[in-house]
C-alpha cells in the first residue's frame, strides 16, 4: 500500500469535514440574532436623547432604544433618521428622545 492510498480516506474525510463547517457556518449567518450583534448596532446616548446606528429605520433601533430610555426612567420617542458620523465612517441612525411618560401631553409615539 503506497503513500497515496493511506492519505486519501483522510483526505475525503477532511474535506466531508470542511464542507459541512462551511455549510453550517453560511446557514448560522442567514439566522436572524435576537441580539442583532451582526449588525454592529451601536447605542449613543446622553439620558436625554439617543442614536442607535447602523439602523435603516425606527423599527431596527426601537428595542435598543427603549432598554436605553427605560434604564433612564424613560420612555423612547423616535424623532427620525439621522446620518451619524465616526473618524472613520458616517451611518443611518435611528435618533430617539428619552422622555417622562407622564410628562408627556397627549398624543404621538
Amino acid at each position: 500500500m503506497g503513500p497515496e492510498q493511506l492519505c486519501s480516506p483522510m483526505l475525503h474525510h477532511s474535506h466531508g469535514f470542511t464542507a459541512s463547517l462551511l455549510l453550517a457556518l453560511a446557514v448560522a449567518a442567514c439566522v436572524e440574532s435576537p441580539y442583532r450583534a451582526s449588525n454592529y448596532q451601536e447605542v449613543k446616548g446622553d439620558s436625554s436623547s439617543v442614536i442607535v446606528t447602523r439602523t435603516r429605520n425606527e423599527a431596527e433601533g426601537r428595542p435598543l432604544a427603549e432598554d436605553y430610555c427605560r434604564a433612564q426612567g424613560a420612555a423612547a420617542r423616535f424623532k427620525g433618521i439621522v446620518q451619524y458620523r465616526t473618524k472613520r465612517e458616517t451611518t443611518k441612525g435611528a435618533s430617539f428622545e428619552c422622555y417622562e411618560p407622564s410628562a408627556s401631553s397627549g398624543g404621538g409615539t
